[in-house]
């Protein structure tokens, strides 16, 4: 019914920033008919609970401007 994509990104090498490992959600998907039924939520526990075993830090979810279904 839905898929996550994530990858997980080590800080840039740079004097000015903390190193730090973040976890980047790329994709959540859920099948149309399955679309504001609460399916993404166990997903990005899933997901994050993952990045987090392997030393995640952070969880960075981006949205695009204009999907207002995910801005919601």
């Amino acid at each position: 019914m839905g898929v996550v994509h994530a990858t997980l990104r080590e800080t840039p090498d740079a004097p000015e920033m903390r190193p730090r490992r973040r976890l980047h959600v790329e994709v959540v998907a859920v099948a149309r008919g399955a679309r504001r039924g609460g399916v993404d939520r166990p997903l990005l526990v899933e997901v994050e609970e993952w990045g987090r075993a392997r030393g995640a830090e952070q969880v960075v979810l981006t949205v695009w401007e204009g999907n207002s279904a995910a801005e919601r």
